[in-house]
């Protein structure tokens, strides 16, 4: 395997285990938000905080890290990222075959 392709190859599964961790963060943070509202939908708001009656009813904010997992364009980007990262490892290391 010529040096260029190992260089390429190695780039492409940092990129790709980067993308997979945070996927998978993500993944953990969807679970916890859903067994919230899951158990006690009634309890949590997620940027509805600026209502004051919300502590007279008991209403907890979602944190930050924990709401913005709901950003729906970066788990589509990271998805396709993945793919494709995946294809391009898989064309690297039939390169470095041949």
């Amino acid at each position: 395997m010529t040096t260029r392709l190992t260089d390429q190859l190695e780039q492409v599964q940092k990129d790709l285990a980067r993308d997979v961790n945070e996927i998978t963060e993500i993944g953990e943070r969807l679970i916890e938000l859903g067994l919230r509202l899951k158990r006690e939908p009634w309890k949590w708001s997620i940027d509805w905080m600026a209502n004051s009656f919300a502590d007279q009813d008991g209403v907890w904010p979602i944190e930050p890290e924990l709401s913005e997992v709901l950003d729906k364009r970066r788990i589509s980007w990271l998805l396709e990222e993945i793919r494709l990262l995946r294809r391009r490892a898989q064309e690297l290391k039939k390169l470095a075959a041949a």
